[in-house]
């Protein structure tokens, strides 16, 4: 039966679409960037900067959603 849970998340996992993105660094950007007055809509942006460069500091994410609004 284990064998069984191991090729479920195994077959899970293969199914992701696209690169993955760092979800403390997007809801921390998302986070800062609500704080400062823009709309939760800036996830899409925030996310979008992630897809092209996952290993982006908060610092550098927040930085380029400002330079995209």
């Amino acid at each position: 039966m284990s064998s069984g849970i191991a090729e479920e998340l195994h077959v899970a996992t293969s199914r992701q679409e696209g690169p993955a993105v760092n979800t403390s660094v997007r809801d921390e950007a998302v986070s800062a960037l609500t704080m400062l007055g823009f709309a939760p809509a800036t996830a899409k942006v925030v996310t979008a900067i992630l897809t092209e460069q996952p290993d982006l500091a908060v610092e550098m994410v927040v930085k380029e959603s400002l330079e995209e609004n």
